[in-house]
């Protein structure tokens, strides 16, 4: 346990004597809170052993002016501020704060309200402009009372790539447990726990090992005393206390910790093969970002040369084998792409059948759809995101949930919303456009392919028995994984709670919370566990796979003959089909997407091509946001799978869509005649 001095709830007297006495062990500080009232404030405070030490200068009673002042002072003199606490009113307040020498480059705000992250005086604002400026929180405080609540930071560059949420500004205890429950529940942990002059708890939540850990809140004087005490016997010490209120209303947050140093990371690679090139670049990009998980699979023609598993991460973390199931968010589109082919080869269907015709979608009141165009929308429309359908009307769970409430008050319409409420959802909608006049990414007409496998696959009923219907994921492993011997292909998981050990760990940069889609109660949920429905997402978004086996379904695309599940024939087909609409709708001003299951598809010379698709699932509309990132393409006779848990910086396009360092490296290698998809269950094609 280091060596501390540690105190609580002293007046300014026995505090500047316990700072004398920590200043004459030679000890820094740790953690400072102050409150009560300006007139008799009270400290709490910890001072502890560090190596090396680092010179600090500390002022207890600093006035708002003052504090300004004394700022630009320290700065002055190469001192920059590390700690700030504060209490009393958001018109008189009186803060203490710590200065360290050789943090200049820290920035200090006061007097932040809350609001809109679009005004500028909001800690909210501060926060996203440090999130999107690689800058994390290294102090945060709160005063005021609960009509005027203030916030005072301290900001610094995140080096470390540390993902970090501050949504909790003024949380009852309660609410707090409640925020504490679900960021632990995702891997992360309480950093900094403000208590308010009211009472109140703002927090900061990080990404990052400590080793263990143990954190209160709600304290009394006596009931922190009494935790101090057990955790301290323990080898514990306290390394951040936190005091807010007054008298015996004061109350206490506290983080008791055996060591305040993170954890390393260690790199960890998993494979049959190694180069080390290839590795090496992967890692590069994945310590310069809070990724931890990612699989790479690489492919020459029919041959699986390269499959890879990285883990950068705390030892406490699992380490991705090349079979770790990812999400694959859009990548999912090619999979029911070769579906619905397989579905024509079969002259089961045809581009011009009408979706209608299919699926006979009703309203919520249960009347044919709104729009009369609906009833014109083709397979073909579907497939090249021309439908005119509103993009992403099968991911707007509430809405359909409340255009059910208003078609029918007294029905027991509760989240989650099924596949058939989202169907009669879309049915109600009126289209943005004309059926074949406008190509605009939609992740609707994807959803409603994967339910034309279902109906396309269904057997019919008798008199005595329902019909049987299959979900798509039951079509895909029937008709075209088993064939090709896929096995690492599934159903994504919206809940953290039935995620199955053997998929990856999704982190955005934020770590957001969000509310759930997925409960009647809609509780705060981890950002991409629950906040969006995967569970019959399959045809647009709602896929987790293995790099392995996504390479597995590139590999057919290869092929030069027939294969297992689809003819050459059809492949071409159907790669001339995306190539021949990207060229009716190419417009570099424009984001389009080719569609068929892909965003670009060319012909190459010699016949071959090249086609790529991306997916990525962001919690907000902000890239920090993202949690998952993937990528499959052809490119002539090479091909890659690549996930990443997280948002990968896109640096100068030195990473998506094309990863030229990576397929440089691959193309520059020699790589033997195995071929390694018979080592992980699917025989040679």
């Amino acid at each position: 346990m280091a060596q501390f001095i540690a105190w609580h709830g002293s007046n300014l007297a026995q505090h500047e004597q316990h700072v004398a006495d920590g200043t004459k062990l030679g000890y820094s500080w740790q953690s400072l809170s102050i409150h009560d009232s300006v007139t008799d404030p009270h400290y709490s405070g910890v001072m502890i052993q560090q190596s090396p030490k680092v010179a600090q200068r500390a002022f207890p009673t600093l006035t708002a002016v003052q504090l300004e002042g004394t700022l630009e002072a320290q700065r002055r003199h190469g001192y920059g501020p590390v700690i700030i606490a504060a209490t009393g009113t958001s018109s008189d307040p009186l803060f203490a704060a710590v200065f360290a020498a050789g943090s200049q480059n820290s920035i200090l705000r006061f007097g932040l309200i809350t609001g809109d992250e679009s005004v500028a005086a909001s800690i909210q604002s501060v926060n996203r402009i440090a999130q999107d400026n690689g800058q994390i929180p290294l102090w945060l405080a709160v005063y005021g009372d609960a009509n005027d609540p203030r916030f005072a930071g301290i900001w610094v560059s995140n080096t470390d790539k540390v993902a970090w949420n501050a949504d909790g500004l003024v949380e009852s205890a309660g609410d707090y447990q409640t925020r504490f429950n679900v960021q632990t529940s995702a891997w992360c942990r309480p950093a900094l726990v403000p208590v308010s002059p009211d009472g109140n708890f703002m927090s900061l939540f990080v990404d990052n090992r400590i080793g263990p850990w143990q954190a209160r809140h709600n304290l009394t004087f006596a009931q922190y005393q009494a935790e101090f005490d057990n955790w301290t016997k323990q080898g514990f010490f306290p390394a951040n206390v936190q005091g807010g209120g007054s008298g015996s209303a004061t109350r206490y947050s506290a983080l008791f910790v055996k060591s305040v140093q993170p954890v390393q990371k260690q790199w960890t690679t998993t494979g049959p093969v190694t180069n080390a090139e290839i590795d090496l670049i992967i890692g590069e990009a994945m310590m310069n970002s809070p990724v931890r998980h990612a699989s790479l699979a690489i492919i020459h023609g029919t041959t699986l040369v390269y499959a890879r598993g990285y883990t950068y991460a705390e030892p406490s973390w699992p380490v991705v084998q090349p079979t770790t199931f990812f999400r694959q968010a859009s990548c999912s589109k090619m999979a029911t792409a070769l579906a619905i082919y397989q579905l024509i080869e079969n002259n089961q269907l045809n581009l011009s059948d009408r979706m209608q015709d299919i699926l006979e979608l009703q309203t919520p009141t249960q009347v044919p759809p709104t729009d009369p165009r609906f009833n014109t929308i083709t397979i073909q429309h579907l497939l090249e995101h021309t439908s005119g359908l509103v993009p992403n009307a099968a991911d707007t769970d509430l809405n359909c949930l409340n255009a059910f409430l208003r078609a029918n008050p007294l029905g027991n319409w509760v989240l989650p919303v099924s596949a058939d409420m989202t169907n009669s959802y879309i049915a109600s909608l009126s289209l943005a456009s004309d059926p074949g006049t406008a190509q605009v990414y939609n992740n609707c007409g994807y959803y409603l392919l994967g339910r034309i496998l279902s109906a396309k696959h269904s057997i019919p009923g008798t008199p005595l028995t329902p019909p049987v219907v299959p979900a798509p994921i039951d079509v895909f492993k029937q008709y075209l994984f088993a064939p090709l011997k896929i096995s690492h292909i599934r159903q994504s998981d919206s809940v953290l709670q039935t995620t199955l050990p053997d998929e990856a760990r999704y982190r955005s940069h934020e770590i957001p919370l969000l509310r759930s889609v997925m409960s009647p109660l809609q509780p705060l949920v981890p950002a991409g566990y629950g906040d969006g429905r995967l569970d019959d997402k399959e045809g647009s978004g709602g896929l987790s796979a293995a790099t392995t086996d996504m390479a597995r379904l590139l590999a057919i695309l290869l092929k030069t003959t027939d294969g297992p599940a689809l003819k050459r024939s059809t492949i071409t087909t159907m790669l001339n089909n995306a190539a021949a609409n990207f060229n009716r709708w190419r417009n570099p001003t424009v984001d389009f997407r080719v569609g068929h299951g892909f965003d670009e598809v060319e012909v190459q010379q010699g016949g071959t091509y090249h086609a790529q698709k991306g997916g990525q699932m962001t919690s907000t509309d902000d890239v920090n946001s993202t949690i998952v990132g993937t990528v499959v393409q052809i490119d002539g006779e090479w091909g890659f799978a690549l996930s990443w848990a997280g948002w990968m910086p896109n640096t100068n396009g030195f990473w998506y869509p094309d990863y030229p360092t990576v397929m440089n490296a691959v193309k520059a290698a020699t790589w033997g005649p195995a071929d390694l998809f018979p080592s992980f269950g699917m025989p040679s094609l």
